[in-house]
Parts: structure tokens; C-alpha cells; sequence
């Protein structure tokens, strides 16, 4: 049962001491934990409640959400009309998970049209939406056009890429997280609470938490248009423990919505009952007990983002999509040999890259970039994030690009400190940049390796 407590007049200006009493007082909590909480902008009783006590009741209405009416009623079309729907998700747990949740749900809804599911190769294949990733997506159904092509967890800065897949026919929904840029595809609908003119109440969702919210809207719209029974509803809340494996993992804030989502989804995630997890957390030593956050990040989530990083997301995508206990077990050794894998790639690796970045820091470079010639493409961003706790600076570690024209480019990843907003770095070296996206915090891009020289340069005099 939610505490019952009493305002004062003059809350908004207590000081923390102050505060900390009132907390004591008001939730039977040490007074220090109130003075905690007050320092990490915590300050008023309310503010308290909500983020001790999350609840499923307090998520906001998803409609709030700019674009979501649009998506809703694109899908509800392609469903009536019998059409094929591709869903375009990404190779981390993020896009993974959300690939996972809604093709879930389409198949629990037993829709009539064929669903098609994709997850691009980061070895062969570019971040995102990319040309050869729609081709291939399409090509799993056999025909040449038609149908709804949904994005998740990418997107919203593929202009070229969306406008290719309308000439093919499709009509396409993205659902990203991802920061948006000053021009955006020309799709039937954009979700992204991070979009101007956005009205829902919180912008800091992961892929997997916009596409729950899709879900959530479409559940409630599919009984409207009656092409579902409230009977025949699935119960939205066994989805929440991929919805905290993709929030966790990539790194959001746990707080506000995303705090409600992680807490209901380590309940769901706890009871083991999806196969795949259960053996995953069997062979990850977390079995039997109440996982926390951080077993996901330390646990469960290298494991799973291990399938990705060596080229074979399909693999994580079928542990957690497993309907049987051989598949589920299978799959959950290929991706413990996986991680054991990714560890000894990173290994061969960080000693080079860490003393590279030691010179430039030594140096007094305001931001480190390195090129690692050899390192795998799938354990940059591991290496980056390592270099930036060590260094306590933005870092960038290029290595071959594979995707594009041979020797011409290198791919990136970076990393980045608070206070220190990478896109916005990164926007400042765009006349260097083929193609770059991602958050404040962490960012991939891709660069000719002819400008490096020059792109060091930029980068650390930003």
C-alpha cells in the first residue's frame, strides 16, 4: 500500500536536512536517504513517492506521444487489408528486444497477414535502415512490393533509406529514441518522444520502451476496430522483462517511466518465464533469486549483446523468441561461446588502444580518437566506454569498415562523459562525417579514411 503523507507549505524551498526529516517523517525512511534523494533533484514529497513506489497505473496514456495516432491507424489498415508487416529492428539488446516484443504481440494477436522480422549484420551491413537491409527484409516474403515496413529502435535519421522503401511500395512507420535531425524521413508516422512538438511527459525511453508504448495503444485500438475481443487480449505486462533488458542495457536513465517499466519487468524477468532466460540466467549464475539492474548490465545483457557484436544477431533474437526448452538451452550456449568470444577479441585489443589514448591524454587532448586497424568492428563501443571511464574524456575508435567500398571508410563508436554532449560534437565535425547517429552519451559514425587526420583534429578543437 502507497504511504499517506502531508505537504507543507513551503516544500519547494526546504533545505535538504530539512527534507531528509519530512522523508523520515512521512515514509518511515532514514532521514539520510530523503537528504540523497534531495541531492539528486529529488525534492518534493511527490517526487518521492513516485520514484520508491513505481507503478504500471502511472504510465502516461501513450496517445500522448506525437505520431502515435498516425501509426495506429497505418497498422490497423495493413491488418485489415491483409498485408505483409516488416519489422526493421538493430543488432543491440535494445533493438533486439524491441524486434522481439513486437513480433511477439502480432503473432499473439494472430493478425492474418504475414509478419516478417529483420535484424541487420553490424559486420556486413550499416547501422540502421540501409538499402540492402529493406532489400533483404523484403525478400523474405517472396514479392516485390507492398506492405507496412516498421522501424524500431532506428530510423529517425534515415532519410534516403525511407524513401527508398516507399518506391518499393511500403508504407513505413519508425519508432526510434535515437536524437533526431533537422530533416525527417518522409514517413506515414514517426515515434519518437524525442521529436519536436512532443507532448508525452518523458523523452527518455529506450527503442524497446517507445515500442511498448505502440503496443499498449494498438492493444486498446484493435478491440475499437473489433477486430479483437477483450477476452482474447493478451496481458501486455509479460513483455515488460524485454522491455527492461533493452532499457537497462542501453544505458537510459532509471528514473520516471523508464523507472516504472525496469522495476514491473524485473518481476517478469525474475520468474524466468520466457526459456530462453531462464537458461540464460542458469548459465549466467543468476537463477533463483530477484535480478537487479545490474544483472542485467553485467550478467545477462553481454550475453545477449555478444550474438550481435560477432555477426550473428539471429541468435539472441531466437533465445528470446524460444517456445521450447531445446531451442531455448541451444541458444543460450551458442551465446555463452559467443561472449567468452567478444571478451577475448576486447583482450587483444585493449592494451594498444589504452596506450594510444594514454599519449594523447598526456598530450592535454580535450577528446581521444584512435584507430585501431585490426580490432574487431564489434567491440569498439566496449573499448570506447572502457577508454572514457579510464580517461574521463569523450573517446572515438575507428576500425575497417567492411560495409562500404573497401579501404575507403572506417567505422567508429563513441563514448562520452556527462556534461559533454557527443551528437552535438560530432555535429560540429559533420563536413568530415559520412553518416553519424546515436545519443548524447554514446554515438556511431562513419568517416573516409583519408579525413581522419582532419577529423582528429576538429573533434578535439570543439
Amino acid at each position: 500500500m502507497r504511504p499517506q503523507y502531508t505537504f507543507p507549505l513551503n516544500a519547494e524551498k526546504l533545505q535538504v536536512e530539512e527534507f531528509g526529516i519530512l522523508v523520515a517523517k512521512n515514509f518511515s525512511l532514514p532521514a539520510p536517504l530523503g537528504e540523497i534523494l534531495y541531492n539528486r533533484g529529488i525534492t518534493e514529497l511527490s517526487e518521492v513517492q513516485d520514484f520508491l513506489y513505481p507503478q504500471l497505473s502511472m504510465l502516461p496514456s501513450p496517445y500522448t506521444m506525437k505520431g502515435m495516432g498516425q501509426a495506429v491507424e497505418c497498422i490497423l489498415d495493413t491488418i485489415k487489408a491483409e498485408k505483409p508487416i516488416f519489422i526493421h529492428g538493430d543488432y543491440d539488446v535494445d533493438g533486439i528486444t524491441a524486434t522481439v516484443l513486437l513480433t511477439s504481440f502480432f503473432k499473439e494477436v494472430k493478425i492474418k497477414g504475414k509478419v516478417y522480422s529483420y535484424i541487420p549484420n553490424r559486420l556486413i551491413e550499416n547501422y540502421g535502415l540501409s538499402v540492402s537491409s529493406i532489400n533483404n527484409l523484403v525478400a523474405l516474403s517472396g514479392q516485390a512490393q507492398g506492405g507496412l515496413l516498421i522501424s524500431v529502435d532506428c530510423g529517425i535519421t534515415s532519410v534516403k533509406e525511407v524513401a527508398y522503401a516507399k518506391e518499393l511500395g511500403l508504407r513505413v512507420i519508425i519508432t526510434d529514441h535515437h536524437e533526431p535531425k533537422e530533416i525527417l524521413p518522409d514517413a506515414e508516422a514517426i515515434v519518437n518522444p524525442k521529436q519536436n512538438g512532443c507532448e508525452f511527459p518523458f523523452s527518455l525511453l529506450s527503442g524497446v520502451g517507445v515500442v511498448f508504448f505502440l503496443v499498449m495503444a494498438l492493444r486498446k485500438a484493435l478491440v475499437e476496430s473489433d477486430i479483437l475481443t477483450i477476452a482474447s487480449l493478451p496481458n501486455l505486462k509479460k513483455y515488460l522483462d524485454l522491455v527492461a533488458l533493452g532499457t537497462v542495457a542501453d544505458v537510459v536513465p532509471l528514473v520516471g517511466v523508464n523507472r516504472i517499466l525496469v522495476r514491473a519487468g524485473l518481476e517478469v524477468l525474475s520468474a524466468s518465464n520466457r526459456i530462453g532466460i531462464f537458461y540464460l540466467c542458469d548459465l549466467s549464475g543468476t537463477q533463483g533469486r530477484q535480478l537487479q539492474p545490474e544483472d542485467i548490465a553485467f550478467k545477462l545483457a553481454p550475453r545477449i549483446n555478444a550474438s550481435g557484436r560477432l555477426g550473428f544477431p539471429e541468435v539472441s533474437f531466437n533465445l528470446l523468441s524460444a517456445d521450447d526448452g531445446e531451442q531455448g538451452l541451444k541458444c543460450a550456449q551458442q551465446l555463452e561461446l559467443m561472449n567468452t568470444q567478444r571478451k577475448q577479441l576486447e583482450f587483444n585489443a585493449l592494451a594498444d588502444i589504452e596506450g594510444k589514448c594514454n599519449q594523447q591524454f598526456q598530450a592535454g587532448a580535450s577528446g581521444l580518437v584512435v584507430y585501431q586497424e585490426n580490432c574487431h568492428p564489434g567491440v569498439i563501443g566496449i573499448l570506447a566506454s572502457r577508454m572514457t571511464d579510464s580517461f574521463g574524456l569523450p573517446v572515438i575508435i575507428f576500425t575497417n569498415d567492411n560495409t562500404g567500398v573497401c579501404g575507403q571508410h572506417i567505422k567508429g563508436s563513441g563514448r562520452s562523459v556527462p556534461g559533454v554532449n557527443l551528437l552535438q560534437l560530432l555535429q560540429q565535425c559533420k563536413l568530415l562525417i559520412e553518416q553519424f547517429g546515436g545519443h548524447s552519451m554514446a554515438a556511431g559514425l562513419t568517416i573516409k579514411k583519408a579525413n581522419l587526420k582532419d577529423f582528429i583534429l576538429k573533434f578535439q578543437d570543439t
